[in-house]
């Protein structure tokens, strides 16, 4: 899976079912995600943790997103694409897209970078 910006800010590039392709929630797309689903995004997101997630919401989420950088594809489009594609592949897609649209990648990325190497101190302690 490769990943880049875009020109435009929060625009993400994946490889998806066969060709590169152009991502990007906007807060209407994000509401558009409640609605469809029937859920807050942040239960959403849980959701991924904790595998309760469907090929539906798989769908719905990759459909927002193409659609919100541009794309013209209609739902079933996007669905038969998933299909294309293999579902444990377009979930680490929309695990990053929605990270990275709330802000939490980062979040996360910092939080790794405060963290002590405790393996490490451990190892010389026991020298």
């Amino acid at each position: 899976m490769t990943t880049s910006q875009n020109n435009i800010e929060g625009t993400l590039k994946y490889e998806f079912a066969g060709k590169e392709r152009s991502f990007k929630l906007t807060f209407i797309n994000l509401s558009n995600i409640e609605d469809r689903l029937g859920q807050p995004i942040m239960k959403i997101v849980n959701g991924f943790g904790t595998g309760n997630v469907g090929v539906g919401n798989v769908s719905v989420i990759l459909h927002e997103a193409l659609t919100g950088a541009g794309g013209k594809y209609t739902y079933e489009a996007v669905g038969n694409m998933c299909l294309q594609h293999g579902f444990g592949n377009c979930l680490n897609i929309v695990s990053e897209i929605l990270l990275t649209s709330m802000g939490l990648n980062e979040q996360a990325d910092n939080n790794k970078q405060q963290l002590p190497l405790e393996s490490s101190e451990n190892e010389t302690e026991s020298k």
